[in-house]
């Protein structure tokens, strides 16, 4: 007589609980290993025409000097408080950008109280903590073009890298350490636009290390390189907190509240650029004032917060610190644009 094996039968159970598994793995290695194969050419096509499109480009040159920063990966290194520093320190200037997500058309001046759904949230935040004009369209020539018959004496080209539309004086471009220690794995399969060789078409690569120690030494990328990293720009020592954020890098928000002393009761992560609904932000302090703690949240994501809500929410802003402090020196002494302003 055969044995009927019962379901409740904790071996059994086991055993195909780990067949199941270890099919899930291999579906999904035989997956990824099959669009390796077919992606493979298509990228070698895709790169092919990306070179291509970039040594025919026939970037038109403004009155004024341009510094781009940019960089490699699909967001999250920094790149627009390096912009805000880098306009802080350079008397005269107006940054250029494309305004993503911004709905709007044209070219437009960008306001403290601009609405972020038309220019897109970056520059708005630009404005207000640069305090320099700053202008969106997706012709940066022309945005170009009218910052300078404005009266502006050099031009910031904001996610400049990989936009050949505008002759460039200067090339900076900012890389995360932890992408960098994650490697260069392009898309789609990684965050990275182009490969760490194009590092090379760069004057200087900052690294920026956010709220982690800068090292001794710094990776080595084939270009001049120096570091950044983060500081709070204010202490939230004793203070218990509710943080929550929609950024490129989510986590590291999470670790600047950390380096500010802030005891984090928790903590929600949302999509770069998340549009808050009135709904999500009371959901927020709800839970915030269930915890006994303090709703906070980064410069960027508080532009996006319902205007009558913004006073329920505490923001943590940052400022940059270069290592070495005159790592962006060259460029007052490589264009003539006056004298830097005072830090």
């Amino acid at each position: 007589m055969s044995t009927r094996i019962r379901p409740r039968d904790t071996n059994y159970n086991s055993s195909i609980r780990g067949f199941s598994s270890a099919c899930r793995v291999q579906a999904r290695q035989l997956l990824n290993y099959t669009f390796r194969v077919i992606w493979t050419p298509g990228r070698l096509i895709y790169y092919g025409i990306f070179e291509a499109v970039r040594k025919s480009a026939r970037p038109t040159r403004l009155s004024v000097p341009v510094i781009s920063v940019g960089n490699l990966t699909m967001g999250g290194t920094g790149k627009t408080p390096l912009v805000i520093h880098i306009a802080r320190s350079t008397s005269g200037a107006a940054v250029l950008s494309r305004g993503y997500g911004g709905k709007g058309r044209g070219t437009r001046e960008v306001f403290p109280d601009s609405d972020p759904r038309d220019v897109g949230d970056e520059p708005v935040l630009i404005r207000r903590k640069a305090g320099c004009p700053v202008f969106v369209g997706k012709d940066r020539a022309e945005s170009g073009r009218i910052a300078a018959e404005r009266g502006a004496r050099a031009i910031i080209l904001d996610d400049g890298f990989q936009y050949w539309g505008i002759e460039k004086d200067i090339e900076i471009l900012v890389f995360s350490a932890r992408e960098l220690r994650r490697g260069a794995h392009l898309l789609p399969w990684g965050r990275w636009r182009e490969p760490l060789s194009a590092a090379k078409r760069a004057d200087i690569a900052i690294i920026n290390f956010k709220t982690e120690r800068i090292p001794a030494a710094l990776p080595e990328l084939g270009v001049k390189t120096a570091a950044m990293r983060y500081r709070p720009e204010i202490s939230l020592i004793g203070e218990r907190v509710f943080g929550f954020c929609g950024l490129g890098d989510n986590e590291s928000f999470r670790e600047t509240l950390l380096a500010a002393g802030a005891d984090v009761a928790g903590f929600v992560k949302f999509p770069d650029h998340h549009p808050y609904s009135r709904g999500e932000v009371e959901r927020i302090i709800g839970k915030a004032s269930q915890l006994n703690a303090t709703p906070i949240t980064s410069s960027k994501d508080m532009i996006r917060i319902p205007p009558d809500l913004r006073s329920e929410i505490k923001e943590l802003g940052i400022v940059v610190e270069l290592c070495p402090a005159d790592a962006l020196s060259f460029i007052h002494d490589q264009l003539a644009f006056g004298d830097p302003l005072p830090e």
